[in-house]
């Protein structure tokens, strides 16, 4: 059946998206927003407040203060727009393949999956210290104004720095749920040498999701794009601590991918053109929910 112009494969590109991302919306990145992000310049986050608990007084109701709104909300600028425009010569819709165009979107999935993971740790990262998604400080009108999350510096006991870590994460009433480690996190985690010991089994999820153990508590995940600190002696970057409760990514797509006929580019003759468009940010809600390991770089 030949292709048309009109058929979307958007949801073949996220499937790839997903398999390949290390920071997966909902184990990572939570996608709690408010407008359209295909549309809108910017969306609205909540940055969740801690609600109020107190005493009911049965005998005296006025005396039960009425808690303030428990939602904050940042406005998260749209700061990323990425296309998708991939070329497959000597071919029409009647002549063109699935076999051609699935490796198109396949990809398409995985740069735009590098991409995203790449945005969204340095994201974490610049929350740390205090940054926003630019590396720069928080402005005095943000929410976040002088919050910074926790930065620690590795010794020769990898299992000691994460401990110590997630320690003063929690310590900032936070609830810390993944560790992400790079090459060499990974290697002082499972190395030969390494006495960390792994704990219990992973669910299928959990394993699908990429999650390949649970070490002090926290699901372990491995990135090979593990940015470094924007401070003005950039190191790198261990280990990252926190929990998807407190970090958003927003994501739309602004056109889908299709397979388009090239002959309406004006550089292309015969042939035909995968095509797309998506737009996105990430936005730490909490950078004192944020904790990361960081060592010289040699």
């Amino acid at each position: 059946m030949p292709f048309t112009s009109s058929t979307s494969y958007g949801q073949i590109v996220a499937a790839r998206l997903r398999a390949e991302l290390v920071t997966k919306n909902g184990l990572v990145f939570n996608e709690d927003y408010q407008g359209n992000a295909a549309t809108s310049a910017a969306v609205m986050i909540p940055r969740l407040q801690e609600a109020t608990v107190g005493n009911y007084n049965k005998n005296n109701i006025g005396s039960n203060a009425v808690g303030y709104d428990s939602n904050e909300y940042i406005p998260a600028i749209i700061d990323k727009d990425k296309f998708v425009n991939e070329y497959i010569d000597k071919r029409n819709m009647q002549t063109v393949t699935y076999d051609e165009v699935n490796q198109k979107l396949d990809s398409a999935g995985y740069k735009l999956a590098e991409t995203l993971d790449t945005d969204g740790l340095q994201t974490l990262i610049n929350a740390a210290q205090g940054k926003d998604k630019a590396g720069t400080a928080y402005a005095q009108t943000d929410p976040r104004y002088q919050e910074a999350g926790i930065a620690t510096t590795a010794t020769a006991d990898f299992y000691a720095d994460i401990l110590k870590t997630k320690k003063a994460v929690k310590k900032n009433k936070a609830n810390p749920e993944y560790l992400i480690v790079n090459e060499d996190g990974e290697e002082a985690i499972f190395g030969t040498a390494s006495k960390i010991i792994r704990e219990g089994d992973l669910s299928q999820k959990l394993i699908e999701d990429g999650v390949i153990a649970k070490v002090a508590g926290l699901y372990v995940l491995v990135t090979n794009n593990m940015p470094n600190t924007t401070d003005s002696t950039a190191k790198g970057v261990k280990a990252i601590i926190s929990s998807k409760r407190y970090a958003t990514r927003v994501m739309a797509w602004v056109e889908e991918p299709k397979v388009v006929d090239g002959n309406t580019d004006a550089n292309i003759v015969g042939g035909l053109l995968v095509k797309g468009r998506l737009v996105f940010t990430h936005e730490v809600t909490q950078p004192k929910a944020v904790g990361i390991i960081t060592y010289t770089l040699s």
